[in-house]
């Protein structure tokens, strides 16, 4: 809805002040029209950081008590309260307010110089009896000065005005927000722009039944489902129960929260409740089938669209999934869509908004639980979510027990990028805020964490669980066993960011590590110097003041509204060297807490420009400011003006899936019940697709190959970009997998197919590596090459230049044995039949295969990608079958991964093939490097012929295990006799837990997880090049090197994403498809959506491209699993010059053949096999000049032929002869 237009008029105020406002040094005091300014007065000698400042400074001395017994008793009250920020008398110093527990909150008036002084008795603001949660300061009634908003578990929301004279008097009762909710966080904004502030609260429990001690659950079989009849005697369709338990699919009893609350403010401080079920659709617009019962913690008003009305994010704890609500402009909301945002935190504890990578849009942060440390994430073990949503299935939105931070893609879609950027663990977390803490102009991140009862320790909860089912304990012993968890009082996280999507841990360096137990944190300029300070409510301990030492130029903002006095929701924009930073004025939003509302920004030294747009639409702007002063803006007010339509965007393709109607299927197989320790599936690794002209009639059709189940689908296309099913006798369903797919020829030039056969669900030797689909005769044949592995890819070429065509093909894996070396296969065709030329025992985990001519020598060399492996080349002498392995001497064999895809081009236009490799990207739970390698050990070793599979990581020096116990014991009962808790694991080598029986182990290391390109160097090693940061954020399998958009330079296109893995691991769902855009000297750059005009959600697998509809521009297809193929034709690249070779008989497409022009320099390889298990046209595009063309043919007998094409030519086919012929 960004910029909707279905306000045609928008209220909208543009003060354009041009002249300078540059003002002497001196000058302490500065005006313009609707805004002034002060000058800011701070240690420009300091050091960036915090510094604590202790209570006998400030004279805060609020401390967050709970009772022991009662915090054993119920849990939820250990989520802990919260502090607001707010200048409550208008003095211009902050105040402060803290809530408290067991003890009542308490109001400190800043004096200023860090004096504060108690006045909760005159102000009688105290909620003595409650326990209270959160707190904000906001003007509801609208008379300019700040009221007072308190939650309290069980006590839903107070409001006390303010009466000015620091005295304030409790209005809940007349507000129409008295409740006795078990309310956690707030968060309030003008959510019609109506010009008052509206209230969203979200509930969690007073206290939850299920965590009482000896809590007594009824279960029945109701319509042969179970069902919760009754709670300690007390039936579920009793009023307070109703709705709060159910069954789960894997039989675990759920108990759900309370509804939360959006209150409509009327006007003097009075609200509405909104029904619920009126105001939040589901993404259709219709009701919701129920109104959700979540755990709520937290909640944030924030315009995620940018159209001007604030969204709603909720973060829901448990099993409950977050809530992401988006504006229709009425104050209505409508649940996000699912392929919008693809995974949620588990434990979602708090959220914050921010642009941190500068791109214009916000993106937010989530934290959960994970801990830092490899011992401790063994140590807890976060309950099992047993109602969360399939991560297999494409409209799934899974939830992950970790942070999550969202990268906003501009079109209201995010990708989750947590562990690309390094912040995916921060302890027990709650609260997060973005902050630039150095002025570098871009926000970092702080969060503060800790518990008093570490919960997700799994050895204290298999103790209890033990003594529970032995001796059915009292109330009391088990009281006391709770109270036996450990605390948790662990260091705040300060991230610092590195301004490349990436954040570095810099808790030490900026005094950020203190260890507790912090929650509830808010922003405040408590000392007027510009710059924002933080102040944390610590349970158990003294509140947290610190002062914030940055030395750096800055900005300060402060809004005075009309109405909203200040500014609750305005956007404002400090632009400075073409560096823009978007700030957004809030109100409450943090975890229990709640910000002063001002802003502060980063600058240089020397003036910036600023715009603000008010909630009503109204935007102001003034150029030239200086920095280091405090500015206050008034709001303007309003004329009417129109808005322009946005102007619509061409992208280069337009998705066109709707004519094939093709959907890949592949029968659900169970690897993990197989082989428990393999970390990815491999059932899931189809399918593959090619172009292939099958019925020579001039035009490629499109094969995509089926899961087991399924059957080969064929597509012919027809003149115009028509396309047909093909229904053929030959077409039959099968039982295996099939894999790639490539052309093969008859001595007649007849096409016909060979497909690959994956053995790998059946594990059984007897089914061939290959299908021979000879379809001038109508009839299916096999071809063997007895390699042990299952085949996955296969490419083709003529390497000793006698005209016919050789087949290599590629085991994927031994069934049952991950990760152990399968054997691959080079075949020959010979006497009518396919034969064994050379065979490889223990190649490799082979995922991909093509033939290149790397060496420049007119002849191909092979070139494989592996999983536990690094990129490997062969290349053969003249005469001979046995391969000459040139891996080490091309500078790849150190640089092993998790390679997926491989593909050849020359990117930097020397002549040289260069290649591309698709990895697993560093938004993975690991990133290997050269200094932190991962490694895996397998083998038998427990000679019970069983390959085990151990992943581990260096840790302090030592091979860790990564895997928890409760899956190593099932998967290695011996373990047992080393390891007895999860305490041991965590501190033990791979030696320690598995003894000597790892002796008979082998392993493989891999330090490399980025997809990238290698630039060939001819006579010296390759040169690695990561691709961009954006190719990094999803594992790639397809990839393709074709000139999209006919500038002369190459461009990739990758396929991405990963859904298939083990339970313990989050899937990879953050690519849609990502075209990178080539410059022709070996740089790239991913290319947005909007313009490629591709966005793929699911698990997408091979990418092939040809212009099918033969119009000189190339389309492309993309494969997914489960899921519809997808076609796109590319509309507006420049048209190019189309190449047809006219090969021999066994070789009619000229497969090997180089194509090259020196004007403009372009060269084109005719291939049959690459990318990711995938076949591109044979038919290549060149770039289209003004002038006749010259070209350069190497044929695959390694003979040179050049040859010219007038500039009239569209279309033409070069035979070996030296004849060009033009195509219609």
């Amino acid at each position: 809805m960004k910029n909707e237009l279905s306000r045609f008029f928008q209220l909208v105020f543009s003060v354009l002040l041009l002249e300078s406002i540059a003002a002497d040094s001196a000058d302490e005091n500065i005006k313009g029209e609707l805004w002034s300014a002060v000058k800011l007065q701070f240690n420009k000698n300091s050091t960036t950081g915090f510094r604590r400042i202790e209570s006998e400074i400030t004279n805060i001395n609020f401390n967050n008590l709970i009772d022991d017994e009662r915090s054993i008793r119920n849990r939820n009250l250990l989520s802990g309260s919260g502090v607001a920020a707010g200048d409550i008398d208008n003095d211009g110093l902050c105040d402060l307010y803290f809530c408290g527990l067991e003890n009542g909150n308490k109001l400190y008036r800043n004096l200023g110089g860090w004096k504060f002084t108690d006045i909760t008795d005159i102000s009688k603001v105290s909620c003595l009896g409650q326990d209270s949660t959160a707190a904000a300061f906001a003007d509801i009634d609208g008379d300019g000065d700040l009221d007072l908003l308190v939650n309290a578990l069980g006590g839903g929301t107070r409001l006390f005005r303010n009466d000015s004279n620091l005295k304030f008097t409790e209005i809940t009762n007349e507000s129409g927000l008295k409740s006795n909710a078990g309310s956690m966080s707030m968060t309030l904004a003008d959510i019609e722009n109506d010009g008052d502030l509206d209230i969203y609260v979200t509930n969690f429990h007073p206290v939850t039944i299920k965590d009482s001690p000896n809590t007594r659950i009824r279960v029945r079989m109701v319509n042969d489902k179970p069902k919760v009849i009754s709670v300690n005697g007390v039936s579920t369709s009793s009023p307070n129960l109703k709705g709060r338990f159910e069954i789960s699919k894997n039989r675990n009893v759920l108990e759900y929260g309370e509804p939360d609350f959006l209150f409509i403010n009327i006007g003097n401080g009075v609200f509405k409740k909104a029904d619920y079920s009126e105001y939040f659709l589901n993404e259709s617009g219709q009701r919701l089938e129920m109104i959700p019962l979540d755990w709520g913690l937290a909640a944030r008003f924030s315009d995620i669209n940018q159209d001007g009305y604030p969204d709603l994010y909720v973060c829901n704890d448990l099993f409950t999934p977050d809530r992401i609500w988006i504006n229709d402009g009425s104050g209505r909301f409508r649940e996000i869509p699912k392929l919008a945002l693809r995974n949620t935190s588990t434990f979602s504890m708090g959220v914050d908004f921010a642009d941190f990578d500068r791109d214009g849009d916000f993106d937010f942060f989530v934290v959960d639980m994970l801990s830092r440390s490899h011992a401790m994430r063994h140590l807890q073990v976060s309950e099992l979510i047993s109602s969360n949503e399939d991560q297999s299935i494409l409209l799934s939105r899974p939830q992950f027990s970790r942070n999550t931070l969202q990268l906003n893609r501009g079109d209201n879609t995010f990708a989750e990028v947590a562990r690309y950027a390094n912040v995916e663990a921060s302890e027990w977390s709650w609260g997060p805020i973005f902050i630039d803490v150095d002025f570098d102009g871009y926000e970092d991140i702080l969060v503060t964490n800790g518990q008093l009862r570490d919960f997700q320790n799994a050895d204290m909860a298999a103790v209890i669980d033990r003594e529970k089912n032995e001796k059915g304990l009292s109330q009391g012993k088990v009281l006391n066993l709770i109270s036996k968890f450990p605390d948790l009082r662990t260091p705040n996280v300060a991230f610092r960011n590195n301004k490349d999507g990436t954040f570095s841990d810099y808790s030490s360096q900026w005094g950020f590590d203190q260890a507790g137990i912090s929650q509830g944190m808010a922003l405040a300029d408590l000392d007027n110097d510009g710059d924002m300070d933080v102040v944390m409510n610590n349970l158990l301990e003294n509140a947290g003041i610190f002062e914030n030492l940055s030395p750096k130029p800055r900005i300060s903002v402060k809004l005075n509204g009309l109405k909203n006095i200040n500014g609750i929701g305005a956007k404002i924009v400090v632009t400075q060297n073409d560096l823009a930073q978007k700030q957004e004025i809030i109100c409450a939003g943090r975890y229990l807490s709640s910000d002063q509302s001002i802003r502060t920004f980063g600058v240089q030294d020397k003036a910036s420009n600023i715009s603000i747009t008010w909630p009503s639409g109204a935007v102001q702007s003034v150029s030239s400011i200086e920095p280091d002063y405090s500015y206050t803006f008034k709001e303007p007010s309003l004329v009417r003006r129109h808005e322009d339509a946005e102007t619509e965007r061409q992208s280069l393709f337009d998705d066109i899936s709707d004519l094939l109607k093709h959907s890949h299927k592949d029968r659900p197989y169970e690897d993990f019940q197989r082989q428990l320790l393999i970390p990815i599936k491999y059932s899931q690794s189809g399918p593959g697709i090619s172009w292939v002209d099958i019925n020579s009639d001039g035009f490629d059709d499109l094969i995509i190959s089926n899961g087991a189940g399924g059957r080969l689908s064929v597509y012919h296309t027809k003149k115009g970009g028509k396309i047909e099913p093909v229904n053929s006798k030959m077409l039959l369903k099968t039982n295996w997998d099939q894999t790639m797919i490539l052309p093969t020829f008859s001595d007649k030039g007849e096409a016909s197919l060979i497909v690959g056969v994956s053995n790998y669900e059946s594990g059984s030797d007897r089914l061939p590596s290959a299908a021979l689909y000879d379809f001038p005769k109508q009839k299916t044949s096999a071809i063997r090459s007895g390699i042990n592995g299952s085949t996955g890819p296969m490419c083709q070429a003529d390497i000793n230049g006698d005209g016919v065509l050789e087949v290599f093909i590629g085991g994927q894996i031994i069934p049952s044995h991950y990760p152990a070396p399968a054997g691959s296969a080079l075949m020959k065709f010979e006497d009518g039949n396919f034969k064994v030329a050379y065979k490889w025992d223990k190649f490799g985990m082979v995922q991909s295969a093509v033939f290149s001519d790397i060496y420049g020598d007119q002849k191909p060399e092979l070139i494989t990608a592996q999983h536990w492996g690094s990129l490997r080349v062969f290349t053969w002498n003249d005469n001979d079958w046995n391969p000459i392995e040139i891996t080490d001497q091309l500078g790849l064999s150190k640089l092993t991964g998790w390679w997926n895809g491989v593909a050849t081009g020359d990117f930097n236009n020397d002549g040289l093939i260069d290649i591309v490799a698709t990895n697993w990207g560093h938004n993975w739970r690991s990133k290997p490097s050269s200094s932190n390698p991962k490694r895996i050990y397998y083998g038998d070793l427990y000679d019970d012929g069983s390959t085990a599979s151990i992943e581990a990581s260096l840790i302090e020096n030592e091979w860790k295990p990564d895997r928890r116990l409760n899956i190593l014991r099932a998967a290695l009962p011996p373990i047992r006799e080393n390891i007895l808790t999860f305490e041991d694991l965590g501190k033990s080598s791979v030696y320690n837990a598995f003894g000597r029986s790892i002796e008979k182990a082998e392993f493989l290391d891999v330090i490399e997880f980025r997809s990238g390109i290698f630039i060939n160097k001819l006579n010296a090693p390759m040169e690695f090049i990561p691709l961009p940061a954006k190719a990094q954020l999803a594992a790639a399998f397809g990839v393709v090197v074709e000139d999209f958009d006919g500038d002369a330079f190459q461009d990739i296109f990758l396929a991405q994403n990963f859904f298939a893995s083990n339970p313990e691991y989050s899937r990879s769902d953050s690519g849609r498809g990502l075209l990178l855009k080539g410059n022709g000297i070996g740089g790239f750059r991913a290319v947005p959506s909007i313009n490629s005009g591709i966005k793929i959600y699911g698990e997408q697998r091979a990418c092939a491209t040809s212009d099918f509809n033969q119009d000189g521009r190339i389309d492309l297809a993309v494969s997914q699993n489960s899921e519809t193929t997808k076609l796109f034709l590319n509309s507006n690249g420049k048209p190019g010059l189309r190449i047809r070779l006219k090969g021999t008989v066994r070789n009619p497409y000229s497969i090997g053949a180089k194509i090259s022009s020196t004007n403009p320099v372009f060269t084109k390889e005719v291939q049959s096999g690459s990318g990711y298990w995938a076949g591109n046209s044979s038919t290549v595009v060149f770039p289209k000049i003004d002038k006749d063309n010259i070209v350069e043919v190497t044929w695959p007998n390694y003979k040179k032929i050049k040859y010219v094409i007038s500039a009239k030519s569209k279309s033409v086919e070069l035979d070996i002869g030296g004849g060009v012929i033009n195509l219609k």
